[in-house]
């Protein structure tokens, strides 16, 4: 138990030739607590992370119906961004910190580095309030390393109560 009076487990199983990575937070203490689950894979810079901004009504519609999430430390001119019409991508090069997010649906974050590409997906969840303003998938670079970030909904725990949040990792030869 941490000293937030919560308990955290990862169980990682074999699906295929993909990883299933569950998150778990339970909370162990007696008051009520608003957890998110928060999923960080850390990894070294040299590469390239993908951070979606699908549609999920296919760009058919005249409503917005997606958001690019923006820390305060994040500069737009920064040369390690490039946007393109349906992602953003951030080249893992060391440099002030920066960190994007994007909902509602990320979908499958990714990052590339020589020859392989790493992924790790989750599922949309349907009407949960987030934190982050809905950032459900982030990228998060600085002078060292690279992160690729997810996040699960807001959860009220009573004690003994569960959060849970799934990832599927791939790693592809490309």
């Amino acid at each position: 138990m941490d000293v937030a009076g919560l308990e955290k487990s990862i169980t990682v199983s074999l699906d295929g030739e993909s990883l299933v990575v569950d998150h778990r937070l339970t909370n162990a203490g007696d008051e009520l607590r608003e957890v998110a689950p928060w999923a960080i894979t850390q990894l070294r810079l040299g590469g390239v992370a993908e951070l979606p901004l699908s549609s999920p009504n296919g760009g058919e519609s005249l409503q917005a119906d997606r958001s690019l999430i923006l820390w305060p430390y994040t500069n737009l001119t920064d040369p390690r961004l490039s946007f393109r019409s349906d992602r953003v991508q951030i080249r893992g090069l060391a440099g002030p910190a920066l960190k994007l997010g994007s909902s509602p649906d990320p979908g499958k974050l990714s990052y590339s580095l020589e020859d392989w590409c790493f992924s790790k997906r989750i599922e949309p969840v349907v009407g949960g309030r987030f934190a982050d303003r809905g950032a459900v998938g982030q990228v998060f670079v600085k002078d060292s390393f690279l992160e690729l970030e997810t996040l699960g909904p807001l959860t009220l725990l009573e004690r003994g109560q569960s959060a849970d949040h799934r990832e599927i990792w791939e790693i592809a030869y490309v």
